[in-house]
């Protein structure tokens, strides 16, 4: 199973899941380095971006995977989020082939919420993933 996540410091979070995912093959976005998750998850890519960018983040992969996605500023959006934009396109092989995306409830809370939603949406209808809690629920976004 190849999974993304976009959970910050997933292991303080819970192990069962991680349990559940330790020999899948994961890449994990987070501002900040989870050494206990890249121990357990032996198979994984990071991209760590800067604190409250995930939006741009998402918003870069949106561009590169959806034909009729927005024209964007990829150098802008790059340079503020800190994610280069060979990670960006090592990202998006992973999203167009990964089954799951796990995310942290507090992603779906404040300014960028709805921006994540609509964006993770729809790359879930094209890429066909499901989005998934950290209590393994999977997400209905509609």
């Amino acid at each position: 199973m190849k999974i993304i996540s976009l959970e910050t410091l997933l292991s303080k979070q819970t192990s069962k899941f991680i349990n559940r995912h330790e020999n899948d093959e994961g890449f994990i976005l987070s501002p900040l380095e989870d050494e206990e998750l890249f121990n357990r998850i032996k198979n994984h890519h990071f991209l760590k971006y800067e604190i409250d960018t995930l939006g741009f983040v998402l918003a870069l992969v949106c561009a590169k995977v959806l034909p009729d996605f927005m024209e964007i500023d990829e150098g802008y959006l790059s340079g503020e989020s800190n994610a280069g934009l060979e990670e960006i396109d090592e990202l998006c092989e992973f999203f167009k082939s990964c089954d799951g995306i796990i995310v942290a409830p507090e992603n779906f809370k404040g300014a960028n919420a709805k921006n994540i939603k609509f964006m993770l949406e729809k790359l879930s209808q094209k890429c066909g993933f499901d989005i998934i809690g950290i209590n393994g629920k999977v997400y209905e976004l509609n």
